[in-house]
């Protein structure tokens, strides 16, 4: 979330009206209820049937970890049609008609990757520099030999694709995300600002809100028809 938020400030796109954050807090939620009454498209009672939008179509961005609903790309894809059929339904109701490339406009989904958010988006050494300053600050004593066992533990998360958290429990560090992610702040940065102008960035983050800054792109006009 502190990620999420600061790179919607770099983009400019960190006002309310433009893009709004939810926190899901599992991967495991349900966004459909998001999805039919957030995102369903309000058509205009008197012209429906041309497909007239009240207001400004809201969009939906899923980010989350490969994992419960969202494991594979079988289910992804299963997800994601569930979402967008739920969609449908509500234009259908209204008297109108979408099409599916409209519905990929409105609803798409991401995955970090094969791992989760931390070891997508950074590569062991910048964790592990992150985590030794996080234990030096919890702890007035560092036993001798803990950079072996950070890098150890990092390894061993990364091979069996678990969250950082096991790590962070492992390393009997108190649960630090936040700071965590204060202190890769600096490092992540450095990225978002070395691949911004590339088509296909590599780093999972990125990727995502460049999706969300198309999306505002596309929706910055003063009226809306929807396809079909």
């Amino acid at each position: 979330m502190l990620h999420v938020s600061r790179t919607l400030d770099l983009f400019g796109l960190d006002r309310s009206h433009l893009v709004r954050v939810q926190n899901a807090r599992s991967s495991n939620v349900n966004p459909g209820l998001i999805a039919r009454y957030a995102v369903a498209p309000r058509l205009h009672p008197r012209y429906a049937e041309t497909g007239q939008v009240e207001g400004r179509p809201t969009a939906l961005v899923i980010a989350m970890d490969p994992e419960n609903r969202w494991r594979d790309v079988e289910s992804r894809a299963e997800e994601l049609r569930v979402l967008q059929q739920a969609l449908r339904q509500e234009v259908e109701a209204q008297g109108g008609a979408i099409t599916q490339e409209g519905l990929d406009f409105l609803v798409s989904v991401h995955v970090w990757g094969d791992q989760k958010y931390e070891l997508a988006n950074f590569s062991d050494d910048e964790l592990a520099s992150a985590l030794k300053q996080l234990v030096f600050e919890l702890r007035t004593n560092v036993e001798a030999g803990m950079g072996a066992q950070i890098a150890a533990e990092l390894a061993s998360a990364r091979s069996n694709c678990q969250d950082i958290g096991v790590v962070l429990g492992r390393l009997r560090i108190p649960a630090s995300k936040v700071r965590l992610a204060e202190l890769l702040w600096p490092v992540l940065l450095r990225k978002i600002q070395s691949q911004a102008g590339e088509e296909s960035p590599t780093l999972p983050l990125l990727r995502v809100l460049n999706d969300v800054r198309d999306k505002v792109g596309l929706l910055s006009g003063s009226g809306y028809v929807l396809g079909g």
